[in-house]
């Protein structure tokens, strides 16, 4: 067995392992995360812009309007987690330097590095094992209890429950770093309206694939757990407004 091959078996037992704990643990919540953390900032721009302001104070709302929803998911949350913190102090931080320039171009700049910035404190977080891909799953969960606590119990529990997290949070890492790169290249050489849009399609872009490999990661986690005996079957019943999980082997 080739060293590619060996290390893909080690890398699926492993997911075997950390699937186990997670049999609640549902991605549904992303996508409506991010769309609704991009459409607002972009869809304050633009709206800014049609009646009439400029770039600067268009994407000065735009940097409002982000901030905002960040203190509302806090608010919502009860409490502080490490992505929504991280972000809301870089948008913080960008809303003051933005009043020292009025150029959009800088302003934009100053939003591709934020994301580059975002990448390496993805990054970061792994390496000094407190991983922001464990934080941002938490905020998905929300009020979801099983979520939570199916999260809380593989990460103190489980080693490859932990790598699982590690792995997910440089793949975020990294793909913000490439997703920021890209948008400072576009900023560079595209108008400023155009390059609004553009870099806005592909942070859509990296942010869908990363998405769908991180719920992939996830479902494919608990098929091998399951495979190997790791994880029981369950069924979904309704139960008057709840939902009950029932092993099915019973």
């Amino acid at each position: 067995m080739n060293p590619i091959s060996r290390a893909w078996q080690w890398q699926k037992a492993q997911m075997a392992e950390g699937g186990q704990y997670a049999p609640h643990i549902a991605m549904r919540g992303l996508g409506a995360m991010l769309l609704i953390d991009v459409a607002i900032p972009v869809g304050a721009y633009y709206a800014a812009r049609a009646a009439g302001a400029t770039q600067t104070i268009a994407l000065l709302l735009a940097t409002i309007a982000s901030a905002i929803r960040n203190i509302q998911v806090i608010a919502k949350q009860r409490e502080v987690d490490g992505f929504a913190a991280f972000m809301f102090v870089l948008l913080t931080a960008g809303l003051i330097a933005s009043f020292w320039t009025g150029d959009a171009r800088f302003m934009l700049l100053k939003g591709a590095i934020g994301g580059g910035l975002a990448g390496l404190a993805f990054t970061g977080s792994a390496l000094i094992r407190r991983p922001l891909t464990y934080q941002v799953a938490k905020r998905i969960a929300g009020n979801d209890q099983h979520s939570r606590a199916d999260l809380q119990r593989g990460w103190d529990e489980s080693l490859a429950f932990r790598r699982g997290m590690y792995l997910m949070t440089f793949a975020w890492g990294f793909g913000l770093i490439f997703d920021a790169i890209l948008s400072v290249v576009i900023i560079l050489t595209m108008s400023i309206d155009a390059s609004v849009l553009a870099t806005t399609v592909l942070k859509v872009a990296t942010f869908a694939l990363l998405g769908v490999w991180n719920a992939w990661f996830v479902e494919y986690s608990r098929k091998l757990a399951r495979r190997h005996g790791h994880l029981e079957p369950v069924a979904t019943a309704v139960v008057g407004e709840r939902r009950e999980d029932i092993d099915v082997t019973r």
